[in-house]
C-alpha cells in the first residue's frame, strides 16, 4: 500500500528545490523583494575593489592595455621608439640590443706615465699606485728599457675618467717607499697624491718623483719650478 505521508514528504522537497533554485537565480539578478534576498545581492557601488575576492589575479595595464608595461612601454626596457642605451661597437659599454643611442657611450683612453727618477737612482722597480684605480705597489711596475732613468707605463683608462694616483721607487706593500710630496701643489687630500682626470682623448703624464709639476726633472729646475732636494726634504 502506497504511503501518503512518505509520497507527501518526497513532493515537499522537490518542491523545495525548486523554489530554493529559483530564489538563488532571482538573487543574482538582483530581485530583492522575493525570497528574502539580501539587500547587496548585486550593488555595482559595492563590488570588491579591484584584485581582492574575485578570484582573479590583478594584472597591470600600460597605456597601451598591453599587460606587462607602463607607459606604453615594452616588455625588454624600451619605448615605442626603440630600446635606448649606446649603440657604438667601439665603446666599452655598447649595448647589441639597444636601437636609439642615448648618449650614455664611454670610451676608452690611455694614459702613459714618463717618471724620471733622477731623485731615486737607487730605486728598483718604480709603481705606478694608489687612487683607488691603480691598486697597490707592485700592481702596475714601470720599464725602463733604454736605461736613461725615465720609467714608464701606459695604462687603458675610460674616457672621462677623475681619479688619484701615486709613484712608489719600489714593489713595497707597505708604502713605505712612496714618494712624499706633502704640502706641494699637486698634493691632493687625505694621502697626499696626485690627481688624474681623463678627458675624451688618450694623455701623456711627465713627472719627476717626489716633485710637482708637469715634466722630468731637468725641465722642472729649468723652468724655476720650487725646487726641493731630492726626497722632498
Amino acid at each position: 500500500m502506497r504511503d501518503e505521508s512518505h509520497v507527501a514528504a518526497q513532493e515537499r522537497m522537490a518542491l523545495g528545490a525548486v523554489v530554493l533554485a529559483g530564489c538563488t537565480a532571482l538573487c543574482v539578478l538582483g530581485s530583492l523583494a522575493v525570497c528574502g534576498c539580501e539587500v547587496n545581492a548585486f550593488d555595482p557601488q559595492k563590488q570588491p575593489a579591484k584584485g581582492h575576492d574575485t578570484g582573479i589575479e590583478e594584472q597591470d595595464l600600460g597605456a597601451t592595455g598591453d599587460p606587462g608595461t607602463e607607459d606604453g612601454g615594452t616588455e625588454d626596457g624600451g619605448t615605442e621608439d626603440g630600446a635606448p642605451g649606446c649603440t657604438d661597437p667601439e665603446a666599452l659599454n655598447y649595448d647589441p640590443f639597444a636601437t636609439v643611442d642615448d648618449g650614455s657611450c664611454i670610451f676608452q683612453t690611455t694614459v702613459t706615465f714618463n717618471l724620471d727618477m733622477s731623485c731615486a737612482k737607487d730605486a728598483a722597480a718604480p709603481q705606478v699606485a694608489g687612487g683607488g684605480t691603480f691598486g697597490d705597489p707592485g700592481d702596475h711596475p714601470m720599464s725602463d728599457p733604454d736605461k736613461d732613468g725615465v720609467w714608464t707605463l701606459t695604462y687603458p683608462v675610460p674616457a672621462g675618467l677623475t681619479t688619484g694616483y701615486t709613484f712608489t721607487s719600489d714593489a713595497c706593500f707597505d708604502w713605505s717607499c712612496k714618494e712624499d710630496i706633502a704640502g706641494q701643489p699637486c698634493a691632493t687630500e687625505p694621502w697626499n697624491d696626485r690627481a688624474l682626470t681623463m678627458g675624451s682623448e688618450s694623455i701623456t703624464i711627465n713627472a719627476c718623483f717626489w716633485h710637482c709639476g708637469a715634466g722630468l726633472c731637468a725641465e722642472l729646475e729649468a723652468e724655476g719650478y720650487p725646487w726641493p732636494e731630492c726626497g722632498g726634504k
